[in-house]
């Protein structure tokens, strides 16, 4: 996971677990303001993929239905953004 931050603050996002067989949680995001957060995922190819948000409370992705690779999240918030590698197995 590396992440980009502009402001004085460092944060550090956690992805669990990966690899996964779908489902994978972000910890170290700030959902106080997650209504300006913009997220998408893309294969290895760079084609957007389908994927759920799962929980209000923690950002849980749920990749399941898409094909077991490589895939690359990236999260846009307010002036940070977090890009991460997940790995999607059966």
């Amino acid at each position: 996971v590396t992440g980009i931050n502009e402001s004085d603050e460092a944060s550090e996002v956690i992805v669990y677990p990966n690899p996964s067989t779908g489902q994978f949680t972000f910890s170290g995001i700030d959902l106080s303001d997650f209504a300006n957060a913009h997220i998408s995922v893309t294969d290895i190819l760079g084609q957007e993929v389908v994927f759920h948000l799962d929980d209000n409370t923690k950002l849980t992705l749920d990749l399941q239905g898409n094909k077991p690779g490589i895939y690359f999240a990236e999260i846009r918030q307010n002036d940070q953004i977090f890009n991460a590698k997940l790995m999607l197995e059966k």
